[in-house]
């Protein structure tokens, strides 16, 4: 049953200060001027400035005003204003749970919309609308045409507001990462400009996205910041809302009496703002937490009695709304319910039909649905930019024609012999630029063809080695030593195709530019890929030192191309030697990170270490590169890559980082 819901809210055509008594005070100041107009156009915009102001404190009182602007905007054929009276109507049924009438309104909204802005206003209704229903593809698609219009009209709050949503939808997704980007992004715009309704739903779903990654500290502070901003501001919504998601926290570190105490909290006010989807979650979580309770005491028939109580007002309430995944996961709860009463029968009946929905909440289509969407967004702005581009060297083309004409007048051979120099300054220029796009193109092939080529060389060969020893010398092999060669060549194989997954990943985020992305990285998880990556080597030892478990910020990609370099050369060094060993080792040291590779093989010939300094020395693909690649990676991510030349036994390779 535990399912939190984002903060939603509408992106409204104007500014608003979102607090109880600024909103009393913003409805006072129209009413008077309503009072005092005699401008049709005037009173309906009047109107329907009050009736999105009731938005957040009394929706009744919202579509009565909406309605009445319908009215007096039908009546004298005002188009814009019966958009907006259309609209504001439908914002408040769907702050009211009312998403079927509210649907049937932005219809009638988007039909009698005069201009683009509007239009993507009414598109983000749409998308909140969905998002409430659980049908996240299509809330997607609305949020992506509604984000594609305010990024054409460079209207930044409507852009911030998308982003948010979307953000919000990655979160449903379970792509929580992703989410808190995105959450962020609107969180610094919001707090700059000082929104503070969206702060407050910026706040409440960063606690939800790090309440789901189980960092609950951390969820739960952003839920008490939120919950202040709501009674500092008298936003009764929003205060329902993060009550719950504090609620739905403790339920998940299972302290239910705490649980069942913001529950209550919330679904008091639920009821005093006669919120549907707040009283049908409210149930559903109290009824979840006294289902525990009695798991834990069944001594204690009210635990049981309370929890079906609670599901069964909660599935009432689902089932009027029409929301399947409430209904699935009540009856889910119910059938639980019953089944520990004695009543299987009924527990089987609301078994079955739980199992019949369930799989319609969310499958694969949807995801692959939402991926195609993305896609196509992409596109669509790659031909967009293409067009501009044709329309602005169109453009240019009719002002030097025009040139030509004026100068003509003055001096033909003067405008010619002007012309002339200029295209070929112009050619020259474009010549150049090609030159040089064509060279970085180049060299980033170069450089991805350079890191395939040596970091899965290793794992290949090893592979290639044990197939020529079983075809041409199978019976000198026992079963035990076919069998272990068998499982370490298969488990080389499957570590090849994660590493050549990772490496593709990363060359498609870098083929219009390679350049690091830096981020915080935990050393461990660089430490765990080398020993996947190696683990197929014998009579080799790898070990690892971390011991103060260090994070650090970098590109990880790059770190990881370097590493796996000097590790490859490692091995090479240590073939056929007696008591083989690598020891990467990490540490830090007046505010720097550093990483070492140390063996007990040959050591490093001064021919082969002038790669890895002199930017001018020549290398070929079976020797050298690897000194080559981590030069050129390591000045990319500001890492000095030194030689310890007091280390005598083998070879010693020190990473420094700047933090």
């Amino acid at each position: 049953m535990i399912k939190k819901y984002a903060l939603i809210f509408l992106v409204f055509d104007f500014q608003m200060a979102w607090t109880q008594n600024s909103v009393n005070s913003k409805i006072d100041s129209l009413k008077s001027l309503l009072a005092k107009t005699t401008i049709d156009t005037t009173k309906v915009n009047l109107n329907n400035s009050l009736s999105i102001n009731y938005t957040a404190i009394n929706t009744s009182e919202g579509i009565k005003y909406g309605e009445t602007a319908l009215k007096l905007a039908k009546k004298i054929k005002f188009r814009k204003g019966i958009a907006s009276a259309y609209k504001v109507i439908a914002d408040n049924q769907w702050a009211n749970s009312d998403f079927e009438n509210a649907k049937q309104n932005l219809e009638q909204a988007l039909n009698f919309s005069q201009n683009q802005l509007q239009k993507a206003d009414i598109l983000i209704s749409y998308g909140l609308i969905y998002t409430s229903l659980d049908q996240y593809t299509l809330a997607l698609e609305y949020y992506f045409k509604a984000l594609e219009i305010y990024e054409e009209l460079k209207f930044e709050k409507g852009a911030i507001g998308a982003f948010s949503n979307i953000g919000n939808l990655y979160y449903y997704l379970k792509n929580y990462d992703k989410s808190i980007d995105y959450i962020n992004k609107a969180l610094v715009y919001n707090l700059k400009s000082g929104n503070t309704m969206e702060t407050i739903r910026n706040y409440g779903n960063l606690g939800n996205a790090y309440t789901d990654k189980k960092d609950y500290n951390k969820g739960l502070s952003y839920y008490d910041k939120a919950i202040t901003l709501c009674n500092e501001i008298g936003q009764d919504r929003s205060k329902m809302i993060n009550l719950y998601s504090i609620s739905s926290l403790y339920f998940q570190t299972k302290e239910f009496d705490k649980s069942i105490e913001y529950g209550k909290k919330s679904l008091e006010v639920s009821k005093k703002l006669n919120n549907s989807l707040g009283l049908l979650k409210n149930y559903g979580m109290i009824g979840d937490n006294y289902l525990e309770k009695y798991k834990l005491n069944k001594s204690n028939k009210q635990f049981l009695n309370a929890a079906t109580e609670n599901h069964k007002n909660s599935l009432e309430l689902s089932k009027s709304l029409g929301i399947i995944s409430e209904i699935s996961a009540n009856l889910n709860s119910i059938s639980s319910e019953h089944e520990l009463s004695g009543n299987y029968k009924q527990a089987l009946s609301s078994y079955k039909e739980f199992v019949r929905l369930k799989d319609s909440i969310f499958n694969s289509e949807n995801k692959e649905s939402i991926k195609n969407l993305e896609d196509k967004r992409t596109i669509e702005l790659k031909d967009k930019e293409l067009e501009i581009n044709k329309l602005v060297i169109s453009q240019e083309q009719k002002q030097k024609y025009f040139s030509l004409i004026a100068l003509s007048l003055l001096s033909l051979i003067g405008v010619l012999l002007y012309r002339q120099n200029k295209n070929r300054k112009i050619a020259n220029l474009k010549l150049q630029a090609l030159n040089a796009d064509l060279e970085k193109a180049n060299n980033t092939k170069t450089r991805f063809f350079n890191i395939l080529n040596h970091d899965l060389r290793t794992p290949i060969s090893n592979i290639i080695q044990f197939l020529h020893l079983q075809n041409e010398s199978p019976d000198d092999l026992s079963p035990e030593t076919k069998q272990r060669l068998q499982d370490k060549t298969t488990k080389g194989a499957e570590n090849l195709l994660e590493s050549m997954e990772d490496m593709l990943l990363w060359s498609k985020g870098q083929m219009e530019n390679f350049a690091p992305q830096i981020e915080e990285l935990e050393v461990q998880k660089l430490f765990s890929d080398i020993s996947n990556h190696f683990g197929s080597e014998e009579n080799i030892s790898i070990r690892f030192e971390n011991k103060e478990n260090i994070k650090f910020k970098t590109d990880a990609n790059y770190v990881k191309t370097i590493m796996r370099n000097l590790t490859g050369n490692a091995v090479k060094a240590l073939k056929n030697r007696p008591n083989a060993e690598i020891i990467w080792k990490a540490w830090q040291s007046n505010g720097k990170s550093y990483l070492s590779i140390t063996d007990n093989g040959t050591g490093v010939s001064q021919n082969d270490l002038k790669a890895l300094y002199d930017e001018t020395q020549v290398t070929g693909l079976k020797s050298g590169l690897g000194l080559h690649l981590i030069r050129d990676l390591s000045k990319s991510i500001n890492c000095k890559v030194t030689l310890n030349q007091e280390h005598t036994n083998g070879a010693q390779f020190i990473l420094e980082f700047q933090s």
